[in-house]
């Protein structure tokens, strides 16, 4: 398949083309022709004069979108004046161009995110976003409410309290990816200072060495051992600075020496739990030996037990009582497949019954029907 054209490479000849052939064959087929971007089109005909009304694929396009981005990064995409974009928003489709205050979620505030994060910035989902990604961003782009949204449901959960709304934004954008800590954030009321400041400390030194640097916690003794291991430079990049960590560790070796330690005792429980979870998993529909993926041939060695609702996010949804590990919020993946989860929004699931929850996984991961019950 060509890859679509810019509207302004269009030659004199393909104008006239157009021109000519508008009244008498489908838009979206001169657009095909034409190799250009049905919407691109649509704006470039409205611009030139040639045919100023809004199209059906226009409204289309409108209203399911309205939520996700900036009602001006609409209309300047499309190409509309204010007064007609206003005409059409409000009394064409019946909208609003803002969200009101009232009826801003969680599900809308995390579509305008990822649209501003992978759309309209362009930015890599990796560990450099939460070092370059700030409240600034949100503010140019007309995203004030995401903002006050995030800024009011963060004082509700004191883990967030002492960070910025951006942080709330991502985190819950990208479940899973990112620590709160990674974000630049208030020293009042930090979560590594105070009673719980060590060992807070020292369970984000070993999630960074587990999650992102990907060794073995069983295993550290030797490479430990290794000038390049764990630098104060790495530790600074994931927001765990000296400043930090000083007042429970006089150095950085003080600081590996003990997470040594500690993960030495890691390896046993993480087992045990391992294989309960296996046991709990194991259903009519589902083998803890195989990717819930369909299609997916990763080897047995390579599938974990995964929640489908995060401890946290499952705490702020279904309250302290939840029980994380039920069957229905258990689902074996690969590494792969455990990353492309983390793209789905969970909102969904809060409107559907526990047991189809995996099945609604299933179909977001690329196959499968929603079944009636599972396991």
């Amino acid at each position: 398949m060509p890859s679509k054209r810019n509207v302004a490479d269009l030659t004199e000849s393909e104008i006239q083309f157009i021109r000519k052939t508008l009244a008498l064959i489908p838009l979206h087929v001169l657009a095909q022709r034409l190799s250009l971007e049905l919407l691109d089109l649509s704006a470039w005909l409205r611009e030139k004069g040639i045919s100023e009304y809004a199209r059906p694929e226009e409204l289309v396009y409108i209203r399911d979108n309205i939520d996700r981005i900036p009602a001006e990064e609409i209309r300047t995409q499309l190409r509309m004046s204010e007064t007609q974009f206003a005409l059409v928003v409000n009394r064409t489709l019946g909208l609003t161009t803002q969200t009101a205050r009232s009826d801003m979620n969680m599900e809308i505030a995390i579509g305008k995110t990822r649209w501003l994060v992978e759309t309209k910035l362009g930015l890599p989902i990796d560990d450099f976003l939460p070092r370059s990604i700030s409240n600034t961003h949100f503010s140019k782009n007309d995203l004030f409410g995401c903002v006050d949204f995030a800024t009011r449901e963060k004082a509700k959960h004191t883990e967030y309290r002492s960070f910025p709304a951006v942080a709330f934004l991502i985190c819950n954008s990208y479940p899973g990816i990112f620590r709160l800590f990674q974000f630049r954030h208030s020293k009042l009321g930090h979560p590594f200072r105070g009673r719980d400041g060590k060992r807070n400390i020292l369970d984000a030194v070993k999630w960074v060495l587990e999650t992102k640097f990907g060794y073995d916690l069983s295993s550290l003794g030797d490479i430990s051992k290794n000038k390049h291991f764990l630098r104060s430079s790495d530790l600074q990049f994931y927001g765990i600075g000296y400043h930090w960590y000083r007042p429970y560790f006089k150095t950085r070796e003080e600081l590996v020496k003990e997470v040594v330690r500690i993960s030495d005792k890691t390896p046993k429980k993480h087992s045990e739990n391992t294989m309960a979870l296996r046991q709990k998993v194991q259903g009519e529909d589902v083998d803890p030996r195989k990717c819930f993926a369909t299609r997916c041939s990763a080897e047995p060695k390579m599938i974990e037990i995964h929640h489908i609702f995060p401890r946290a996010r499952a705490k702020a949804e279904f309250g302290e009582r939840f029980d994380f590990d039920i069957q229905e919020n258990l689902i074996p993946l690969c590494a792969n497949h455990h990353k492309k989860v983390a793209d789905f929004n969970f909102q969904n699931l809060l409107r559907v019954d526990r047991k189809k929850w995996r099945s609604h996984v299933r179909v977001f991961l690329g196959g499968g029907v929603i079944q009636d019950a599972e396991g």
